[in-house]
């Protein structure tokens, strides 16, 4: 043979390598099609199964805006000045976040859900606790590079996701409310003085 015979004969194994006999596959299948049955049968069970006994999972949100004090003088000065105004700005802003997570904040609300839920289950009531509360059920955080703040509240029953996200709506107007009457209250007592 010469070259042209040796290369086709190379083409020719490739090419019968690279064709799929569909033939062997289907009589494959054909043979195993009890355990194909079976198996499929069995995922669908278990499929069934679990999505009947899994809870089902509420959420709500709802967002809000952080007041930035001293937001525009930051913005005027300029140079290393700016920097560290941001910088505090930031800092102010996270800690408001903190304040708004804490159970200073959310303590009524805890004790709201806490009681609500020994309404239909005393076993989970008991020990429910605030940590655990809220790492489960709560989402608290800030949209990236702004001071709006997200809140998301998850739980399995479905009629307590809008008064809980109201009962911590109120919660934060509350501590708002008491922030800005305490600045108040201390304006008043310096012009006094």
């Amino acid at each position: 043979m010469n070259n042209d015979g040796q290369s086709s004969y190379k083409d020719l194994i490739i090419e019968s390598d690279n064709n799929i006999d569909l033939k062997e596959i289907f009589c494959a299948l054909a043979r195993n099609k009890k355990f194909i049955f079976q198996f499929t049968l069995l995922t669908v069970l278990l499929g069934g199964i679990y999505a009947i006994k899994t809870k089902r999972i509420w959420e709500g949100e709802f967002q809000i805006v952080i007041d930035q004090e001293n937001e525009k003088t930051s913005l005027i000065s300029g140079g290393l000045s700016s920097l560290a105004n941001l910088k505090r700005s930031q800092d102010k802003l996270q800690t408001q976040v903190g304040i708004l997570k804490s159970p200073l904040i959310l303590s009524e609300v805890f004790e709201f859900v806490k009681n609500e839920k020994s309404l239909s289950s005393k076993k989970q009531s008991k020990s429910l606790l605030f940590r655990k509360w809220k790492k489960s059920s709560l989402n608290i955080g800030l949209e990236k590079g702004t001071s709006i703040l997200t809140l998301k509240y998850r739980d399995n029953e479905k009629n307590l996701i809008l008064p809980v996200l109201n009962k911590i709506s109120e919660s934060y107007q509350k501590y708002s409310g008491r922030k800005k009457s305490r600045e108040i209250e201390l304006s008043k007592r310096f012009f006094k003085n």
